[in-house]
């Protein structure tokens, strides 16, 4: 009984210690999650192995890496602020008015990422050995892919919109 209330107390703890709607200040996540934080300038959030953002917004200055094993999903990258794929997976992101998302590979781990918005005046960026599809580019909004062996597919390019 006495374990049980134990148990019960600590998994009530690590709920809490896990906020929705949180302000993030340079946090590591790992085997947890975080669900609609932002992350402001001068913060970071680094996801790696077991851990997984959702909803989050990342702002001026705000940068979210997640390394191998490390998933985010239904980001938003906003002016200034950038979602940093090294190894790691991201789906839904929406890289809007400035905002940067580059997908690149770290320590022989590619990364991956799925069902990408990019917005007037954004940018992602694909490097060597990582892989992005179903991409969408808005007017104003730009996708360069650093070959040869950087891969892309699924592209919709919306009239203004910029593939290079």
């Amino acid at each position: 009984m006495v374990k049980h209330f134990l148990f019960t107390c600590l998994t009530l703890i690590l709920f809490i210690s896990v906020p929705y709607g949180a302000y993030a200040e340079n946090k590591i996540i790992r085997n947890k999650t975080i669900r609609s934080a932002t992350i402001t300038a001068g913060n970071r959030v680094t996801v790696l192995k077991g851990g997984k953002t959702y909803n989050t917004n990342i702002l001026d200055g705000g940068i979210e890496d997640v390394f191998y094993g490390g998933v985010s999903q239904n980001a938003t990258i906003h002016k200034g602020g950038k979602l940093w794929l090294a190894g790691g997976e991201s789906f839904g992101a929406t890289v809007e008015n400035g905002g940067l998302m580059e997908v690149r590979e770290h320590q022989g781990k590619s990364s991956y990422a799925v069902n990408i918005k990019v917005k007037d005046g954004s940018r992602l960026n694909v490097y060597d050995d990582s892989f992005a599809e179903k991409i969408t580019i808005h007017s104003g909004g730009m996708v360069r892919v650093y070959y040869p062996k950087a891969l892309i597919s699924d592209i919709t390019i919306k009239p203004g919109g910029l593939l290079h």
